[in-house]
Formats: C-alpha cells, structure tokens, sequence
C-alpha cells in the first residue's frame, strides 16, 4: 500500500515502531537527497567549465557584433498596436540576427554551434537531476509537520548552492590562474 507523506518510495521498510523508518531508511533518505543535489551541482559546475572553455571564441562573435551597426529602433508609438510592434521588434531582432551570422566565418558558426549544443546538453543534464532531486527532497521531509514549506525552502536553496558553489569554484580557478600568470605564488 503507498503512503503518500513519504514520496516516491511506496515499498518502504518501516521499523517495528508504526509510522516509523529505521535509522537504515533515514539514511538511505539523506544519501538520495544529498546524492541526487550533488549531481544537479556537478552538471552546473561542468558545464560552467566546458562553456568557459569556448569564451575566446565567443569573444571574437560578440567583437563582431559591436561592429555591425545597431538596427534602427521602430517608433514608440507602434507599442498602441502591441502584436504589431511584438511583430516588428520580432523582425527588427531576426534581421540583425541574420546580419550577424552572415558576417561570421564558418569557423565561428561552427563554435556558436557548439556552445550552444554544450549548453542544451548541460541544461538537460541539471533540469533532469534537479527533477530527480525534488522527488528525493520530497521522499526525506514529506512525513514532517512542516513538509510543503520546507520542502520548497530546500527546491531553491539547494540549487542556489550548487550554483553558488560552481562560480566560487570558477573564480578561484581563474585566480590561481592569473597567479600562476603572474610569477605564481
């Protein structure tokens, strides 16, 4: 029989208590919560490096972008009519768009291409193991007094860390580069 307070885990042991788990449950719990965060905090931190890698190279794209002369703004007044002036900043976006990748060299194509493939690969990736991370978030507090408060304080506290985690661990890498850069330390 499914007990609905303790998430996913229909099929729990409980112990000889009732309305109980032992404390082999309880930390089977913990390990799936803390488990599931580390992978959503580990595709953020790797996909944060594989796009820092391709910085130089979009560097020379947004160059290249400054370069190109700004689209001219349509009147204000067109925001009276909105779909129409949706319409026009819509096609006002895509033509600038489309000058920007007609300037680009192949190369360039090529390694937006790959960024923004890198990037929807390491979306999905965190997406897919914050869903999972839910689930299990839910699985560890659902028997307590207060689970839908602290179950939502943990869904954004803990993806706010792994994020958190990825740009301290970023910006200590790129000062231990310039370090190293600069006669090292």
């Amino acid at each position: 029989m499914s007990d609905l307070r303790t998430g996913c885990r229909a099929d729990r042991v409980r112990s000889g208590r009732t309305g109980t788990f032992s404390s082999v449950d309880e930390l089977a719990r913990w390990c799936a919560f803390l488990g599931t965060w580390l992978v959503v905090a580990g595709a953020v931190h790797q996909g944060l490096l594989e796009l820092r890698s391709e910085d130089q190279a979009i560097d020379r794209i947004r160059e290249l972008r400054t370069q190109l002369p700004e689209p001219e703004h349509h009147s204000r007044w067109w925001w009276l009519l909105p779909p129409v002036a949706y319409w026009l900043e819509k096609r006002r976006h895509d033509d600038h768009r489309q000058q920007i990748v007609d300037a680009m060299t192949p190369e360039d194509q090529e390694v937006q291409a790959r960024f923004i493939r890198k990037a929807a690969g390491w979306l999905y990736v965190a997406t897919g193991g914050s869903l999972i991370a839910a689930s299990e978030t839910w699985a560890l507090v659902g028997g307590h007094r207060a689970a839908t408060p602290l179950f939502w304080v943990l869904v954004v506290v803990m993806p706010g860390l792994g994020i958190a985690n990825a740009i301290r661990l970023q910006n200590r890498s790129d000062q231990e580069v310039v370090g190293a850069k600069g006669g090292g330390r």
